[in-house]
C-alpha cells in the first residue's frame, strides 16, 4: 500500500462489498459541468470517501493492458475512489502530466482533487486545502514541484477572473497557493528559468509567471481581443489559447483552439504560425496546409516531436521535428474504445496529455463537462 492509500480504507471497503452484493457500482460523487456555478464538493465529506480500495477487488470495465491504446484507470462510471486499476474511479479528469520517474499526475476536475498514478498503476489521492476546486491546468518544474490551475480561488469564489496558481509539493502533498485572480490560466508549463507560462482561453494571452514573486508579466495576444495575427507581443491575436509546451531550445508551443491552428511564441513576446492552415479538418501533411479541429493541447516528447489533442476530430496528431503533421491514434469517432491498432481507437475527453520521452502518450479521457461515461486515463504505445 502506497503512502496516502491508508486514507478511509475501511469505508471504501465496505462500498466494495456492500456494492458487490447489490451488483451496483461504488459512485462518491455526480457529474458536475465545468462552467457550473455550484460549489465544489465539500472537502471533508469528499476526503472520507477517497480510499484506497482492495488491490484484488475484480471490476469487468478493467480490460488487461496491451500495446496500442490502452485505459490505465477509469471506467464509465465516475467515482473518486483510490486503489488499483480495476476499482480506481475518476469524475471527469481533464489533464495529465508525467514525471520523470513515471509517475502521473491527473487533474480529477469534478472531485476537486489531483490523483496519483504510479508506476504499478495504483491511484492515490493529494490532499488539498479549503477552497481548492476544479483543477484544470498543470505543469511539473525540474525540481519536482507540481503547479496546479484551478478555476476557483483560494476562497470558493468562482469567476471568469477567478483562476488561481497553486504550488504542489510531490514529496509530501502540501499544497500552497502562490497567486490568484489571474483570470482563467488553464494552459500552464514552465521555462528553464522557472518561470511558469500561462495560456488563458477565455482573455486570449500567453503572460509569464514568477511563482516565487506573483509578479505576472504580459507575453502576447490582447486581453478581451480574440483574433488571429502574428507579431510581438499585443499586436498577435490568439482565438481561445489552450495548451502550451515548452521547446528544448526554450519557445513556446501554443494549442490555439479557436483557430484550428498551432503557434510558437519566442520568449521575447513574437508569435509564429507553426503548423496548420486555419480551416477546421483532419488533413495530414507539412505543417502549414495539414488541418486541425479545435486544438485543445500540446506536449512534447524528447526530440521536440509535438503531439496534439486535437479535440473535435477526436484525434491525437503528432508533428514531427520537421514540421510534418500525421495522425497517431483515433478513428475520428468520439466514445471509447481500446485497440492493438491506435488509428482503430476511440477517444471523448481528450482535453490534456502528456507524452515520455520514448513517444508514449497519455490522455485524460473525461466527458468535456457533459454527462457522458467518460471517466478515465488512457495511453498510446508506439507501434514503431
Amino acid at each position: 500500500m502506497n503512502r496516502l492509500a491508508a486514507i478511509a480504507r475501511a469505508a471504501v471497503l465496505a462500498c466494495v462489498t456492500s456494492s458487490a452484493a447489490l451488483g451496483t457500482g461504488c459512485l462518491f460523487s455526480e457529474v458536475v459541468h465545468q462552467e457550473a456555478d455550484a460549489g465544489a464538493p465539500d472537502a471533508t465529506e469528499l476526503d472520507a470517501a477517497i480510499a484506497d480500495a482492495p488491490l484484488d477487488a475484480p471490476w469487468p470495465d478493467a480490460a488487461p493492458l496491451t500495446n496500442g491504446v490502452d485505459t490505465i484507470a477509469g471506467s464509465g462510471e465516475p467515482g473518486a475512489a483510490d486503489g488499483n486499476r480495476a476499482v480506481a474511479r475518476f469524475d471527469n479528469p481533464v489533464n495529465v502530466v508525467r514525471a520523470p520517474d513515471g509517475t502521473l499526475y491527473v487533474a480529477d476536475f469534478n472531485n476537486g482533487r489531483i490523483r496519483v498514478i504510479d508506476t504499478e498503476g495504483i491511484v492515490d489521492t493529494l490532499p488539498a486545502p479549503p477552497g481548492f476546486a476544479r483543477p484544470f491546468g498543470l505543469a511539473l518544474a525540474a525540481d519536482g514541484t507540481l503547479y496546479v490551475e484551478t478555476d476557483d480561488n483560494e476562497l470558493g469564489e468562482h469567476r471568469a477572473d477567478t483562476g488561481t496558481i497553486w504550488a504542489v509539493d510531490t514529496a509530501n502533498g502540501i499544497t500552497t497557493m502562490i497567486a490568484h485572480d489571474l483570470g482563467r490560466p488553464r494552459g500552464l508549463a514552465v521555462l528553464a528559468d522557472g518561470r511558469i507560462v500561462m495560456s488563458d482561453p477565455d482573455f486570449h494571452t500567453v503572460s509569464l509567471l514568477d511563482p516565487y514573486t506573483g509578479l505576472v508579466t504580459h507575453l502576447a495576444g490582447k486581453s478581451g481581443f480574440p483574433g488571429y495575427a502574428n507579431g510581438n507581443g499585443s499586436a498577435a491575436r490568439f482565438n481561445r489559447p489552450y495548451g502550451v509546451a515548452v521547446r528544448s531550445d526554450g519557445k513556446i508551443i501554443v494549442a490555439d483552439y479557436g483557430n484550428n491552428v498551432i503557434r510558437l511564441v519566442a520568449t521575447w513576446g513574437e508569435v509564429f504560425l507553426y503548423a496548420g492552415a486555419g480551416e477546421e479538418g483532419a488533413r495530414d501533411g507539412e505543417g502549414s496546409l495539414a488541418q486541425f479541429a479545435k486544438p485543445q493541447d500540446v506536449a512534447l516528447d524528447a526530440d521536440d516531436n509535438v503531439y496534439v489533442a486535437d479535440s473535435a476530430n477526436f484525434l491525437v496528431r503528432k508533428i514531427s521535428s520537421a514540421n510534418v503533421v500525421t495522425t497517431l491514434a483515433g478513428d475520428g469517432v468520439g466514445g471509447h474504445r481500446d485497440d492493438l491498432d491506435p488509428r482503430h481507437a476511440r477517444f471523448f475527453g481528450l482535453e490534456g496529455l502528456d507524452v515520455a520521452p520514448d513517444g508514449t502518450v497519455f490522455l485524460a479521457d473525461g466527458n468535456r463537462g457533459e454527462d457522458g461515461p467518460y471517466h478515465r486515463v488512457r495511453r498510446i504505445t508506439p507501434t514503431d
